[in-house]
């Protein structure tokens, strides 16, 4: 799952999630999101701030959506948007490399 589509389903812009991944420590609040979203559930890998509960609870009552059932419309500007900006940013690292091999 790309990090565009991945920020589409948490409801938060690309620049939340890749800020979230770059910190020393996520708070459990967004692990808790990430798992809702995901269909994870975190706790096994933290029990101390999660039950299997937490999860079950939070699926059956919020009905989060399925990453399966994601399908970007043509007219979602935020979408293209990103994926615009990822492929900017592949040429921009293709560039630099071609720079640094030729020098």
């Amino acid at each position: 799952m790309s990090l565009s589509e991945l920020s589409k389903l948490m409801g938060v812009n690309r620049r939340s999630m890749y800020n979230w991944f770059v910190l020393p420590k996520v708070k459990p609040e967004i692990i808790f999101r990430l798992g809702r979203v995901l269909q994870h559930d975190f706790s096994q890998e933290f029990p101390e701030f999660f039950s299997s509960e937490d999860f079950k609870a939070s699926q059956k009552h919020l009905g989060e959506p399925r990453y399966d059932s994601f399908v970007p419309e043509a007219a979602d500007e935020e979408f293209w948007k990103d994926k615009y900006i990822s492929l900017l940013e592949k040429m921009n690292k293709t560039m630099t490399l071609e720079k640094s091999v030729s020098a």
